[in-house]
């Protein structure tokens, strides 16, 4: 109706309108730089747990929208990462074995290993 009363096409308005810059970023769209801080104090409230899938899932149910592969990227540039699960490692070595066993002289003259 507007652009009829100003006798322009409707893809001139919104040429004109998105090269004067007066359309507005979307209401729900975050800096990276807010996203990134956001990002930091939940790795630190988690003790450094949590990689990107969990992180989004996080951010999620914290109430802010973002993508998961933003997250991702953000995490991966600024080197934020999860601790890895440590290896089980056997705390009992051969050595401690053959320490903790004594000989035991028998009547036979022979003796007889037993671990104690």
């Amino acid at each position: 109706m507007l652009c009829e009363v100003l006798g322009i096409s409707l893809s001139r308005y919104h040429r004109r309108q998105q090269r004067s810059g007066d359309v507005k970023p979307h209401r729900c769209s975050i800096s990276n730089d807010a996203l990134l801080a956001h990002i930091k104090a939940i790795h630190v409230q988690v003790k450094c747990e949590y990689g990107w899938p969990r992180m989004w899932k996080e951010l999620v149910a914290r109430g802010v929208r973002v993508a998961k592969e933003r997250v991702r990227k953000l995490m991966a540039q600024h080197g934020i990462r999860a601790r890895h699960k440590r290896k089980y490692i056997a705390t009992t070595t051969s050595r401690t074995v053959r320490e903790k066993t004594e000989t035991i002289p028998t009547n036979s003259g022979g003796g007889r290993r037993y671990v104690l």
